[in-house]
């Protein structure tokens, strides 16, 4: 009857392919953090249709400027007219 050492060569290749997996899967993430900057206007208080091409109906009083984007790092405190 053979016993069998549980620090076997199988074992022990078995625990480093696990740990290089881990260290390959939290290296591939992202080293930084998104910042997202989110703008809301108020409502428009005035419509009216400049052009030819321009259904009054398209904008109402209910619609406002919405957006936002992300970057790589926060904003500078203060920051004026900078290009980012």
């Amino acid at each position: 009857m053979t016993l069998i050492s549980s620090r076997t060569p199988f074992r022990t290749s078995t625990i480093a392919a696990s740990a290089i997996a881990m260290v390959l899967m939290l290296g591939s993430l992202p080293a930084h953090a998104v910042v997202t900057l989110n703008y809301a206007g108020n409502n428009f208080t005035t419509v009216s249709a400049d052009g030819p091409t321009t259904p009054p109906e398209l904008y109402t009083t209910a619609d406002r400027v919405a957006g936002s984007i992300e970057l790589a790092a926060p904003l500078a405190a203060n920051l004026v007219n900078a290009i980012i």
